[in-house]
């Protein structure tokens, strides 16, 4: 693929709408996927692993992480409650930058105070992901 044709993921909203804050905190956030099927709307979240990686890492690891920052627990929280007043499933995806590891979490229970307390988890490696990931979108509604 030409360079003048190269795909190109870039976060240019993202850094658009952080600048209009002007360093100010939001409780808003984004939707990585959105898939409608005949069972309903699909969120899907992908959380990237760093430091564990995907199989051995979980949402929770993450609610509240230092005194400085909330962590993710409001994501998770807007996320959960929007896929309760829409009728959705949510379903987050812990993957790493190598391929090698992912894990598609289905959350079946999230609150405040007890974070994701019900799940279905899986860990599959990219081939499994791809072939998972595909039959999501062939599953949606054209």
């Amino acid at each position: 693929m030409s360079d003048s044709n190269e795909l190109k993921f870039d976060d240019e909203i993202k850094a658009l709408i952080i600048e209009a804050l002007d360093g100010n905190k939001t409780g808003g956030g984004d939707i990585d996927a959105l898939f409608k099927t005949a069972d309903g709307f699909i969120l899907t979240e992908f959380l990237r692993c760093v430091t564990v990686r995907p199989f051995n890492s979980h949402p929770n690891r993450y609610w509240n992480y230092g005194m400085a920052k909330i962590g993710n627990k409001n994501k998770f929280l807007a996320l959960w409650n929007l896929a309760q007043k829409t009728n959705s499933k949510l379903i987050l995806i812990n993957y790493e930058d190598s391929r090698e590891q992912f894990k598609v979490i289905e959350v079946k229970g999230l609150s405040d105070s007890r974070q994701i307390y019900d799940e279905v988890s899986t860990n599959m490696n990219f081939e499994q992901f791809k072939a998972w990931f595909r039959d999501l979108v062939a599953k949606s509604e054209k």
